[in-house]
């Protein structure tokens, strides 16, 4: 994640840190909207999400496979052999 953040210019970071942190937005209309089966998971700690019914809750905050990587993938296999 650090190399990927210096590769970027100040304009893309201002731009990831205005839609990451300081102007969120909500893609649960989105997800509503899936035609597929999908796994909705949040941090515990995350300032973005929202629990919804069926979420998952994963230790962490905003980048929860950084965070708490043998949790989600523990939760994506679960997911995944249903």
């Amino acid at each position: 994640m650090q190399e990927r953040l210096r590769a970027m210019s100040r304009r893309e970071i201002a731009r990831v840190v205005n839609a990451v942190i300081l102007e969120p937005g909500d893609a649960g209309h989105l997800i509503k909207g899936l035609q597929i089966p999908a796994l909705y998971v949040v941090g515990k700690d995350d300032y973005v999400g929202s629990p919804k019914e069926g979420t998952v809750i994963v230790q962490g905050g905003h980048i929860s496979p950084h965070e708490a990587p043998e949790e989600l993938t523990e939760a994506i296999l679960r997911f995944l052999s249903n």
